[in-house]
């Protein structure tokens, strides 16, 4: 008579390889490399977390991002601080996807009764353009002369400040070189989000303070950092260009896995 067979495992071989495994799990995890490490996404308490393109100054390295990119933190708000033309503005979003954040100027934020933009927004030489979806509101400053009947203004008193005045109106341009326009101290522009007519009666319904807690979207011109993160490595730079970081070191071809060709290059 033939007796079947069985595969036994003792109970001692069973525990000795789940330690080997458990052991070999561990070095993996504990290995893990120090820049990849790094530039594990971080955020400021509230808002969006931040990774590549961008870093935060003090919370990631520089190489996690561009230098132009360099973020900072709200500690009142908790929320990132992009610094652009002399101005600091809230990041209240960000998609990676399409490369695109929405922005608030953080003076609505410091001074909510009388935010006061002081300087013109200009991305020249910046990787950032305004997203056509938008419109201009312009603010005068301390206007001497009454502007034209014709145009709807949006007055502000700033009880805390009586040197300031503003006064917002939409569309400036179409009042060419009013003398009125002369008359004010200062002008500042300020895109506001608007997408299509709808959108435009609404904000030009809303209040001035209303009007610049709107904020508005920039776009940005970067790597994509796609095919990396989709690898499972984190994107990051070496001496300003782009890297791919992989948790057992950075690799130069954009992603970490495999493709069947000798492609890893590690960066020391």
């Amino acid at each position: 008579m033939i007796h079947p067979s069985f595969c036994y495992t003792s109970p001692d071989k069973i525990f000795v390889t789940s330690i080997f495994y458990f052991i070999l799990l561990a070095t993996q995890t504990f290995s893990l490399d120090p820049k990849f490490k790094a530039c594990e996404p971080k955020s400021c308490g509230k808002g969006p977390e931040i990774s590549f393109p961008f870093y935060l100054s003090g919370k990631q390295e520089s190489f996690c991002g561009y230098p132009s990119f360099e973020l900072s933190c709200n500690d009142k708000q908790a929320l990132p601080l992009l610094g652009i033309s002399g101005e600091d503005y809230v990041i209240k979003n960000i998609s990676y996807l399409t490369r695109s954040l929405q922005v608030v100027n953080s003076r609505v934020f410091r001074d909510p009764s009388c935010p006061s933009p002081m300087h013109n927004l200009t991305l020249h030489r910046t990787p950032f353009s305004v997203s056509p979806s938008h419109i201009n509101f312009s603010i005068l400053y301390n206007c001497s002369d009454h502007l034209s009947e014709d145009l709807k203004t949006y007055p502000l008193i700033c009880s805390g400040n009586t040197n300031l005045r503003p006064c917002g109106v939409f569309q400036r341009e179409v009042l060419g070189n009013e003398r009125n326009l002369a008359s004010c101290q200062k002008q500042v522009d300020v895109p506001v989000s608007a997408s299509g007519n709808s959108d435009v009666d609404l904000v030009s319904r809303m209040s001035y303070v209303e009007i610049l807690k709107r904020g508005f979207v920039l776009n940005w011109n970067a790597h994509s950092c796609f095919r990396c993160n989709s690898s499972g490595g984190r994107c990051g730079t070496v001496d300003k260009e782009f890297i791919c970081l992989c948790p057992d070191g950075p690799n130069i071809h954009g992603t970490c896995r495999n493709e069947g060709i000798n492609w890893r290059a590690k960066i020391a």
